[in-house]
């Protein structure tokens, strides 16, 4: 109301648009809403500052910031609203104005993380308008949740009672009363819990009351209390099924079920039956006990041979166990006592229709929904429950019926669809899916789904698919080329999927989506083919950074180093840590371009600051770039303070960590750390999973690199016996296998391959591979072949696949007796397959593993791919 004369002031004002310093308050405010319709905001601004300093009472300031706040929020300022209405607690006053501005404020300081605010704006209201005012009941409701949450239940349960006295009651008052009870029983006081149940004037709150008060001293163990809380709803409530279902499981619980049963059937047959029987009806239900519930609802019709329920349920009970002539008596007696009773319709239905009287089984259900051919509603709902029996024949005839009677040819299209599909009339139901297109009662998404659906069906398919090749695309509308379009993805098409997608109006935002879901189906190189194609459509930033990065993974994840580059250079990566993180880790283990990856991990660490949840991967991504730099010390240090980290010790003085495993260091630990005795030192980042197995092979790795053999080969011994089954592990196995067959810490063939690592871990792939070439180039020299298997490798890093091939080759053809062969052939393969689209290359390799190295590991990948690419060939 005072929100309504405000505006009616305002309007009568009219929107004056320059501000008239010597203006009165009621003018000022009408200036402030003109400037406000015709976008002025900061003159709107001003000149409700000028109307609050030209009020005369705490009331129109109130009205002013009121007014000032409406306008800040229609704009989606909700921190400037919430600063305007907080003026208003430093007025004395604030007359009618006063409540709807410390409603708000409570309610926006709430929602925006405020709660001292929320509350002094509770409190405010409260003081203004009385503790029992129903229009501060929100209030008074506010501030007992608050002192219930800070675990002050005396000043709640005041509060509530308090707000309970009034003799208004709203929702507000059912909340109270319920937040009541809970702190009467989180305070110990049952009693007074349950005379605050038993007084709620309504039944059903009063049920619900009483019966969370049974749960919770059921989950408290004081069994006779819930039991007795139970009866008394049952008194109440004599088929109230929760309070059954608790009374009987307190009476497994004790074992007496035997007496329950005893008492009730007693009662049953004692002056006042019906409250027994229906709890022995449900608890014969509960314990699969068909014929005694039976027996129960049987005596109870005996009670009320008039009522429709009581027979439906004998019905159902006898259709259970098989006597479906004493069901369809059942639910014809039911159905002739409610005749619009829809549940007793459907359940004689189903029994005519198990009898194969299905003429009759489609007239009771036509006059269960009022059935009118020209009424397309009851058409529907007849439609749905003739195909609930497989009745879908019948269902068609009835949806014609509709047709003919409506004259819309294409009526319930997607409901007739449903049916055809049931038939198995695939084409019948492709061309009425096409049609349910064009309607708008129908999700287009939805009919879109189905057409994917039937598409991949083995049986479906070939038909859908030939259907819609019958479409002329010149006149289809945007939401059938995005069905299609989905379509033809789904059989595989896809150049005439994009197509199709690349001539609606929004195609770019369209096949995003897509993409998105396929990603979510498991489709990786679909998904990735398909945000491709929707970023170089132009998606709006905001998406096109989204389904970069979504990209930048997928490409990750199957390896493509390149392309997932490529996407994070498309995506707004400056504010994104996950981005940046995934460009760290691709510049460092793909790309060997440290340089590059420093300058990320620097953006990363400025925007992660302080926040715990980045402070481990940023850790991490350094010890990495260490690594990756050659800063073996500084590296060293990083992944051993990462492997030995742990929770911070118990106050009462330093603990030292735990010992490290033989093998490695322990940490020097700055004299700051060794906190005297009561003070604690700060806590470390602990990384779980197979992050410190990782950390671990960094160490062995750095001591292999220096040339320090010794204690490379204990660290990766420790690491294969302390994480048996990691991937690290394996590693570390093949780590201390080539040092004993080639390392002795003498020659300088040693020395220049160790080097060469250090140089592709900073990309400097041709120095590195100037080294590696005279390395295996040395004659009889133990490391030739190891030295050509990473000059492939770092050939193939740098992006020249078909050296990488040619050089893995090379190691075949060399040392075809070695173990290194089979390998070789197997990397050759895949790269000729994937990379230089060479498949009869990659099969001749994978054959040269079967043919010269049938007892190799890699013989059985080798088999399995082979087979892979002649299924792909054919």
């Amino acid at each position: 109301m005072i929100a309504r004369v405000a505006l009616i002031m305002l309007l009568a004002a009219g929107p004056a648009l320059a501000q008239d310093p010597g203006a009165d308050f009621g003018t000022l405010l009408g200036q402030a809403d003109g400037l406000a319709r015709t976008g002025q905001i900061e003159a709107s601004e001003a000149a409700y500052e000028q109307a609050i300093a030209a009020a005369t009472s705490d009331e129109e300031r109130a009205q002013a910031l009121w007014l000032l706040a409406n306008g800040r929020r229609g704009r989606g300022d909700d921190a400037g609203a919430i600063e305007a209405l907080a003026r208003v607690l430093e007025l004395e006053g604030g007359g009618a104005w006063l409540a709807p501005c410390m409603a708000q404020l409570a309610t926006l300081a709430s929602r925006h993380g405020r709660p001292d605010l929320a509350r002094a704006a509770s409190e405010r209201m409260v003081e203004a308008l009385g503790p029992t005012s129903a229009q501060a009941a929100p209030a008074m409701l506010a501030l007992a949740r608050a002192d219930s949450d800070a675990g002050d239940l005396d000043a709640a349960i005041a509060r509530l009672e308090t707000m309970l006295a009034a003799a208004e009651h709203s929702p507000v008052h059912v909340q109270a009363r319920e937040l009541l009870v809970d702190c009467l029983l989180l305070h110990a006081q049952r009693e007074r819990a349950l005379a605050t149940a038993r007084a709620a004037a309504d039944d059903s709150h009063r049920a619900r009351l009483l019966m969370r008060i049974a749960i919770m001293a059921d989950d408290a163990g004081d069994l006779d209390a819930a039991d007795a809380v139970a009866r008394e709803l049952l008194a109440e409530m004599p088929d109230h099924p929760q309070a059954i279902e608790l009374v009987h499981a307190i009476a497994v619980e004790r074992g007496t079920v035997a007496e329950l049963l005893a008492d009730l059937r007693a009662r049953a047959a004692g002056d006042d039956p019906e409250p027994a029987l229906r709890m022995l009806a449900r608890i014969a239900t509960l314990e699969h006990d068909a014929p005694a519930a039976l027996d129960a609802w049987e005596r109870l019709l005996a009670l009320h041979p008039e009522d429709p329920d009581a027979h439906r349920a004998v019905g159902g009970l006898a259709l259970d166990a098989g006597d479906v002539e004493r069901a369809e008596t059942a639910f014809r007696r039911a159905l002739e006592l409610a005749p619009e009773s829809q549940p007793a319709a459907e359940s004689l239905a189903e029994v005519l229709v198990r009898r194969g009287r299905t003429d009759q089984a489609v007239t009771t259900l036509r006059r269960a929904v009022s059935y009118e051919p020209a009424d397309l509603t009851t058409v529907r709902s007849l439609g749905y429950l003739l195909a609930r029996y497989s009745l879908n024949h019948e269902a068609v005839a009835a949806y014609r019926e509709g047709r003919a009677a409506t004259g819309d040819e294409d009526a319930l299209a997607w409901e007739m669809a449903r049916a055809q599909i049931a038939l198995l009339d695939y084409p019948a139901a492709t061309r009425e899916l096409l049609a349910a297109l064009e309607q708008e009662d129908v999700s287009t998404r939805m009919v879109a789904y189905e057409l994917e659906r039937l598409v991949s069906d083995e049986i479906a398919g070939p038909e859908v698919l030939a259907v819609i090749a019958e479409q002329p695309t010149a006149d289809l509308s945007d939401a059938q080329r995005v069905a299609l379009g989905r379509a033809w993805l789904a059989a595989g098409d896809m150049g005439r999927a994009l197509e199709l997608l690349g001539e609606t109006e929004f195609a770019a935002q369209e096949v995003a989506e897509i993409a998105r879901e396929s990603e979510l189906r498991g489709e990786p190189a679909l998904a990735a083919g398909l945000y491709v194609f929707a970023l170089e459509r132009g998606l709006p930033a905001p998406e096109a950074a989204r389904a970069a990065m979504s990209l930048a993974k997928l490409e990750a994840d199957r390896g493509h180093w390149q392309e997932a580059l490529e996407a994070l250079d498309i995506a707004l990566i400056d504010d994104d840590p996950q981005a940046l993180l995934l460009r760290v880790e691709l510049l460092l283990e793909h790309a060997h371009r440290p340089e590059e990856a420093g300058l990320a991990l620097l953006q990363l660490e400025a925007l992660a600051g302080d926040d715990p949840a980045w402070a481990g991967p940023v850790r991490w991504g350094r010890a990495q770039w260490l690594f990756a730099m050659g800063r073996l010390d500084e590296a060293e240090e990083a992944f051993t303070d990462l492997l030995v980290s742990g929770d911070a010790p118990a106050p009462g003085g330093f603990e030292a960590p735990p010992p490290l495993p033989p093998g490695f260091e322990q940490p020097v630990f700055p004299p700051e750390m060794l906190a005297p005795p009561g003070m604690v030192p700060p806590p470390v980042y602990v990384f779980t999973g197979g992050e410190e197995t990782l950390a671990a092979l960094r160490l062995a790795e750095i001591a292999l690199r220096r040339g320090d053999l010794e204690v490379a080969q204990q660290r990766l011994r420790t690491l294969a016996a302390r994480w048996p089954d990691s991937d690290e592990a394996n590693d570390a196995l093949e780590w201390l296998s080539f040092v004993r067959e080639n390392l002795d810490g003498e020659g300088r063939a040693e020395g220049d391959y160790l080097r060469a690592l250090m140089l592709l871990d900073r990309g400097a792939f041709d120095e590195a591979q100037m080294l590696l070439q005279e390395v295996a180039g040395t004659r009889g020299e133990p490391l030739a072949d190891d030295a050509l298997m990473l000059l492939a490798r770092a050939r193939h890093d740098a992006g020249d696949a078909a050296r990488a091939v040619e050089t893995w080759l090379r190691v075949a053809d060399r040392f075809g007796d070695g173990l290194l062969a089979p390998q070789a052939l197997l990397h050759a393969a895949r790269v000729l397959r994937d990379e230089l689209d060479d498949p009869a290359g990659a099969a001749d390799a994978l054959g040269r593993i079967l043919e010269d190295h049938a007892d190799s590991a890699a013989a059985e990948q080798a088999r399995d791919e082979l087979e892979l690419l002649r299924g792909v060939s054919s």
